[in-house]
């Protein structure tokens, strides 16, 4: 019994490994957004605020994600077989737009803490970036 399960779990491994990139790319961009809400949460409403029924939320969360994209995935292999010459398009826009969401929550979590946007923090890290690469090109012609 003990090896049929283990020859089964082999199987479906085997079947999922094209889009074992996309479901571990989901599973980091949830850990990563829970991270920063455990923070925030904790930051501005003190550590009495955490409770973990709001930590389970993780849990159908995730499971929604990788059933939908595990699900696309069957889509993209037995429906679309290859019509559109992309590999696993429906995949890769079921991933695409949970990034998004997931993107977009962490934006407003960090928003929460700091007052301001992670683009608008991103944006003034190059800026600084470029000055830094402009002042060492200037430094090497002189």
């Amino acid at each position: 019994m003990k090896t049929q399960l283990i020859n089964l779990l082999g199987i479906v491994l085997a079947f999922l490994s094209p889009i074992q990139g996309l479901l571990i790319l989901m599973i980091l961009m949830v850990l990563l957004d829970t991270s920063v809400a455990v923070y925030s949460t904790i930051k501005l409403k003190g550590i009495k605020s955490f409770t973990s029924y709001k930590l389970f939320n993780i849990v159908p969360k995730l499971t929604f994600y990788l059933l939908s994209i595990i699900i696309g995935y069957f889509i993209d292999i037995y429906v679309l077989q290859g019509y559109l010459n992309i590999s696993l398009p429906i995949s890769k826009l079921v991933t695409v737009l949970y990034c998004y969401v997931e993107i977009k929550s962490l934006d407003e979590h960090i928003q929460s803490i700091g007052g301001r946007s992670m683009w608008v923090v991103f944006k003034e890290m190059i800026n600084r970036l470029s000055n830094i690469k402009r002042n060492l090109k200037s430094i090497n012609e002189a």
